[in-house]
């Protein structure tokens, strides 16, 4: 049986990767991994996965607090604005949920899955990955006290030579706001990060603030902006 990821689907861009990785691939690390969303993908394809996160809970499973289900979402308009938005939390309900392990479990796929509960920035493990991904991790609250030099350099350092680093990354809702922290890239600020040995596959950012509904640990419809970026270690 398919189970499903508390946080929804993928993205396609995901299937399209693992779809086109060379056949030397075999070990990948999942940075923020969740109860899964990202982790599956892989783990159905047959890849060795070690899976990273510090919320035991969605590691292993227990209660949540959602929203509330609504009959019907009405989509906010964004408003530029100098100051940092306020949006109305809805209420919610404790729910409960199976975590990656449960979930692996129910999926038959164990065997190639090694969970660590760990803080990956301040802990991270020592060994490298034929790929690293990681998925807006790197603007945790937790991670705001680290220096963004020292975070990315400690993702590139555990990717092998001929792997890959893929990132989804956040943006400031407009290059201009200062009250998002130095950790959201203003635009093309990720490519400096990715020289010396580095090659960029892609990168696309956003250009404008998509509209997401509220859901589990943000009981708040809010905004995001997104960059991702595909760079290969050669050196």
């Amino acid at each position: 049986m398919k189970t499903k990821s508390c946080w929804g689907n993928p993205p396609s861009r995901l299937y399209h990767f693992i779809n086109r990785l060379p056949q030397h691939i075999h070990d990948v690390c999942i940075v923020g991994c969740s109860d899964g969303k990202f982790v599956f993908p892989f783990l159905r394809k047959g890849y060795r996965v070690t899976a990273i996160d510090i919320d035991k809970t969605a590691l292993y499973g227990g209660m949540k607090q959602r929203p509330i289900e609504r009959k019907k979402i009405e989509v906010l308009k964004y408003v530029s604005s100098n100051t940092k938005p306020q949006y109305d939390q809805l209420p919610t309900e404790a729910v409960q949920i199976d975590g990656l392990w449960k979930r692996c479990k129910k999926e038959h796929l164990t065997s190639n899955l090694n969970i660590i509960e760990t803080d990956f920035y301040r802990d991270p493990p020592n060994k490298s990955f034929d790929v690293l991904f990681t998925s807006c991790s790197l603007q945790y609250k937790t991670n705001r006290s680290i220096p963004l030099e020292y975070i990315m350099n400690t993702l590139k350092n555990h990717v092998e030579i001929g792997g890959f680093l893929y990132m989804d990354y956040m943006m400031p809702l407009e290059d201009t706001h200062n009250w998002k922290s130095d950790h959201f890239f203003r635009s093309d600020q990720i490519k400096q990060f990715f020289s010396n040995g580095w090659e960029i596959l892609y990168n696309r950012e956003m250009h404008r603030p998509i509209f997401e509904a509220a859901h589990i640990d943000r009981p708040e419809d809010h905004f995001h902006r997104f960059g991702y970026i595909l760079a290969r270690k050669n050196v």
